[in-house]
């Protein structure tokens, strides 16, 4: 008798659905809130697209999540977003990978303020390239 004969094991396999988020009204808010939802890096493409486009976003929280921000299209929205000044990370996957990303748009960004990373997986490579990053970085105390 193998799996395949047993019908406890031909269930359809359950496939995770992004997370269904309005653009027209998160690109109007100044602080987004998406702590605990379980999101990943292909659910933040409507986040990406509110980085790129919003005039009074302030503060964005994504703790507890599984993001890794390896694919660097978060990073490069931040880079040249002008608005976010406090950006909460904390709990996530982000590894040395995603570090390296941030720390290029830190390169980049002079209005982020504040950045929790506490929790994220970084490595010591991760830290070494948020070091380098911040030593230039004006705004982030």
């Amino acid at each position: 008798n193998t799996n395949a004969d047993n019908p406890q094991y031909n269930t359809p396999s359950l496939q995770r659905q992004p997370l269904r988020m309005d653009y027209a009204k998160l690109v109007k808010r100044k602080e987004i809130i998406l702590d605990y939802n379980g999101l990943w890096d292909d659910d933040l493409d409507v986040i990406i697209k509110v980085l790129k486009d919003t005039t009074v976003l302030q503060e964005l929280r994504l703790k507890f999540n599984e993001i890794t921000l390896s694919s660097g299209k978060f990073a490069e929205a931040l880079a040249y977003n002008r608005t976010v000044r406090v950006l909460h990370l904390c709990e996530n996957n982000i590894g040395s990978l995603g570090a390296k990303q941030i720390a290029n748009a830190l390169r980049v960004n002079g209005t982020l303020t504040t950045l929790y990373l506490n929790h994220c997986k970084l490595g010591d490579d991760g830290a070494r390239h948020l070091a380098r990053a911040l030593m230039n970085n004006k705004s982030i105390r």
